[in-house]
């Protein structure tokens, strides 16, 4: 059912499972709740369980910009301006470039960072050139379970 809208897999209940109940709540109860306030991973754009997406041209940095902010957040150090609060565990998952490739702009970005590199353990890089089979594909519940 990959591609399916919303719509096609209500429409077709037996093959979508909900995770956890849904909870509606009123208005009145939604206001005067109170809710911890946002974690940031990198201030002031970048919060915990938020989605962020880069959107650029090829070739004009976004595998470094990305990398850049996966060792900001793991060192708990600034990229750009933007700072890391706390340093966080990363995984970085590249289908694309060949881990020599990535060798060489993770060292790029070591030798130039006033922080000390993060440990193995703070980021794990998954690089389908580095898996026998290559990465499973990400759009879908099973590659994405796989992960």
């Amino acid at each position: 059912m990959s591609g399916a809208t919303m719509k096609d897999r209500l429409d077709n209940a037996e093959v979508f499972e909900f995770r956890q109940p849904f909870a509606a709540i009123g208005l009145d109860e939604l206001l005067s709740r109170q809710f911890p306030p946002k974690e940031m991973l990198l201030a002031p754009w970048l919060p915990c369980k938020g989605v962020a997406m880069v959107f650029a041209p090829r070739g004009v940095g976004k595998t470094h910009f990305a990398l850049g902010v996966a060792y900001a957040v793991a060192s708990g150090g600034s990229f750009l301006g933007w700072r890391a609060p706390n340093s966080r565990k990363v995984l970085v998952i590249d289908g694309e470039m060949p881990a020599a490739a990535l060798q060489e702009r993770w060292a790029e970005i070591v030798a130039k960072s006033e922080m000390s590199p993060p440990s193995g353990d703070d980021v794990r890089i998954l690089a389908s050139d580095l898996s026998e089979f290559g990465l499973p594909d990400l759009s879908t519940e099973k590659g994405q379970e796989a992960i």
